[in-house]
């Protein structure tokens, strides 16, 4: 659902009338030959951004109108990502209910976003900024894929790794955009701050934020 500007469809109907072009098939979870995941130790942020998704992926969170774009309790969202990562990422097993049995969806996406926008480097990366920035100027569908493939296998295989997670949770957020209003457009304006930054920021942010959201969709 994210980078093609697809919708899940669309991508199905293109990877099987266009042979050689698996793109999709990578985007949606296969992961090719040199990113092995069970070499690659998840990050701390990866284990705390998975319990995270975890928690909403029940069908009341992923229905929540307005999941990831409506606010929460700063102080909240800053002490829900702080007792993760004084974890190693994870609740123990005595706080699991407390640290999130008490927490709203709306907390628990914001905590999301939170330690995706406080990494030091995006998960695209500083290097490949510009590079993902203009795939958006690729007008031919099937060149811009097998741009975005080769951009993809050169993200560090952590990185590669926490996006597909990312990017599958993500994917059954837009199936269930008929109740929560986040559409794959939605989605990539939220995340693309996060996921897709320059290095040395820009005072037009909110030139830099469309141009990154339509890279990302």
């Amino acid at each position: 659902i994210c980078f093609s500007g697809l919708e899940v469809g669309d991508a199905e109907l293109l990877t099987e009338h266009h042979d050689g072009v698996i793109l999709t098939v990578t985007v949606y979870g296969a992961v090719p030959q040199n990113h092995t995941p069970n070499l690659v130790a998840k990050s701390r942020v990866h284990r705390a951004s998975t319990n995270l998704m975890s928690v909403l992926r029940t069908e009341s969170a992923l229905q929540t109108e307005g999941l990831t774009r409506i606010s929460a309790n700063a102080s909240s969202v800053q002490l829900l990502k702080s007792k993760l990562l004084e974890n190693d990422g994870s609740p123990s097993v005595d706080d699991n209910s407390n640290i999130f049995g008490e927490k709203d969806s709306h907390t628990i996406a914001a905590t999301l976003k939170l330690l995706l926008r406080d990494m030091k480097e995006p998960l695209l990366t500083f290097n490949l900024y510009y590079d993902f920035l203009n795939l958006g100027l690729i007008s031919n569908l099937s060149e811009r894929l097998i741009v975005l493939r080769a951009l993809l296998l050169q993200l560090p295989q952590q990185n590669y790794m926490f996006l597909l997670d990312l990017l599958s949770f993500l994917r059954d957020m837009d199936l269930n955009s008929d109740a929560n209003k986040m559409h794959a457009a939605n989605l990539a304006i939220v995340f693309a701050p996060s996921l897709l930054r320059a290095e040395v920021q820009t005072n037009d942010l909110q030139q830099v934020t469309q141009e990154n959201a339509l890279s990302i969709e």
